[in-house]
């Protein structure tokens, strides 16, 4: 196999990995096939696994006494390639693609065509989207508001500050009370106050996630400038009863800008409204598919809200999204309040995607 390894070529293509009774272990892709697959080895002393992989992958380099490979024109024809190998073999060492309900790549080309419901891609580039990542100073040009107090539920949190407010929202018939749980992280240094929110449909568990491990991270104790306001989960009472909606079948996401004294859907949407959007600069809304609905990781943003989509680009997402916002949806409505909101959508409702989670912490 060393002498296979020496000999690859510098080309994109396919490499896999079989034992030594022919079993398929690992399919991968490779922009340059010799460098790829030289990194998972170290030559000298003696040919051995490179210990820098991770464990997964060291044992399966240990079983592994053959290599074989597949030349094609292009990185993306070695990402097809790949997708349906893993799909159709489901080697032994392979996580990802081995589901049927996830894809490679989206591409949309709306040339020509005119319709106001239509959405349309900013850049795709799967391979490189990290090292198209706007510096976070690009967040420096825009004229954010400085407020030395932010205010919720009647509690004021000064610059340097932490706090963790337990809001209510309402009562269900049983006397139940629905309680928001909103973690403030300050700077001493001022500068903008961003919203990271899960949880608005409650069966969209991903964003719960998200936002849960952000918190408990503890990464937003030490914070340079600027604020942060976490909302693990907004819609209580459809998390616990693994719904999108609450009591009354209502869609959170369709009550805004809500009423104090209305359905439980519009109580909520009315406490974003008067609580939180009026202390952030922008936000990003962590949402997954719908029902049976896998969605690629991608960000959304408001069809013409330029800086919307400047903020998404910082992010690096492999997909920008640009459409038109739901009426009497939390993004629309930020949006006619001059608050861009990202829109985070990645796996599908119900279920949960720990790939997807991990990366959208990156």
């Amino acid at each position: 196999m060393q002498s296979v390894i020496q000999d690859l070529p510098s080309c994109a293509g396919v490499y896999q990995y079989f034992d030594t009774n022919g079993k398929l272990l690992y399919v991968g892709k490779a922009k340059n096939l010799k460098n790829r697959v030289k990194s998972y080895w170290r030559f000298s002393p003696e040919f051995k696994p490179n210990t820098t992989q991770s464990s997964r992958i060291i044992k399966m380099l240990h079983e592994a006494s053959r290599l074989e490979y597949i030349v094609v024109e292009t990185e993306e024809d070695a990402l097809i390639l790949e997708n349906s190998l893993i799909k159709q073999l489901k080697p032994k060492y392979n996580i990802l693609l081995r589901d049927d309900k996830t894809y490679p790549y989206i591409y949309i080309d709306e040339s020509g065509v005119e319709h106001d419901a239509s959405a349309s891609i900013e850049n795709i580039d799967f391979a490189n989207a990290r090292d198209q990542m706007v510096p976070l100073q690009t967040l420096d040009s825009y004229k954010f508001k400085d407020v030395n107090l932010i205010k919720i539920d009647g509690e004021e949190i000064g610059q340097g500050q932490n706090a963790h407010i337990c809001l209510n929202v309402s009562r269900l018939p049983s006397g139940t009370q629905i309680h928001i749980n909103i973690h403030v992280y300050r700077s001493k240094n001022p500068g903008p106050t961003m919203l990271i929110l899960g949880g608005l449909h409650g069966d969209e568990v991903n964003g719960v996630e998200i936002v849960r491990r952000i918190v408990a991270s503890s990464s937003l104790n030490s914070l340079q400038k600027g604020s942060v306001i976490a909302i693990p989960l907004l819609n209580v009472f459809g998390f616990i009863n693994f719904s999108r909606t609450v009591t009354d079948g209502k869609d959170v996401n369709r009550s805004f800008p809500g009423s104090k004294m209305g359905s439980l859907a519009s109580r909520v949407a009315y406490m974003m409204r008067n609580e939180i959007l009026p202390n952030i600069d922008f936000g990003i809304d962590f949402h997954t598919g719908g029902s049976t609905i896998n969605n690629h990781p991608q960000l959304r943003v408001t069809r013409g809200d330029e800086r919307a989509l400047e903020l998404a680009k910082v992010f690096a997402s492999p997909i920008i999204l640009k459409n038109r916002a739901i009426p009497k949806s939390l993004r629309l409505h930020a949006h006619k309040m001059g608050k861009p909101i990202l829109v985070f959508e990645g796996g599908e409702s119900l279920r949960m995607d720990d790939t997807c989670c991990r990366e959208e912490m990156l």
